[in-house]
């Protein structure tokens, strides 16, 4: 997923030009259309200060329902960590599903750099 298209994307959907979205976001134009052209990732507050500005959760934005599981049979470690998730209330699982979902982006956004680095 590309982040800033995304955010771009949902701008343009709301009819907000970037001066005004980074207004009502609290950060600078600068930092919002850095993130926008892919050159820096937001920090997680920034991302959630963005979005709220959009109207939308995080979990609204990282939403992919076409997405498929690639997990067949899970290692048993995994089943574990799987049941402890739904022994927490729902707003706790929230908050681990958007820490995991953060974590993927920042992966693919380090294996990215490491293609263009030739690495």
């Amino acid at each position: 997923m590309d982040i800033g298209k995304k955010i771009t994307a949902l701008k343009k959907q709301k009819g907000l030009t970037t001066n005004k979205l980074a207004g009502m976001a609290g950060i600078a134009q600068s930092a919002l259309r850095s993130i926008e052209l892919g050159e820096k990732s937001p920090t997680i507050d920034t991302l959630s200060r963005i979005l709220n500005a959009l109207g939308i959760t995080m979990a609204e934005f990282f939403d992919e329902p076409n997405q498929q599981s690639t997990l067949i049979n899970p290692p048993k470690e995994e089943l574990k960590i799987a049941h402890q998730l739904k022994e927490l209330p729902p707003e706790k699982q929230r908050e681990v599903e958007m820490f995991i979902r953060w974590q993927k982006y920042l992966m693919s956004e380090n294996e990215l750099a490491a293609v263009k680095m030739g690495n």
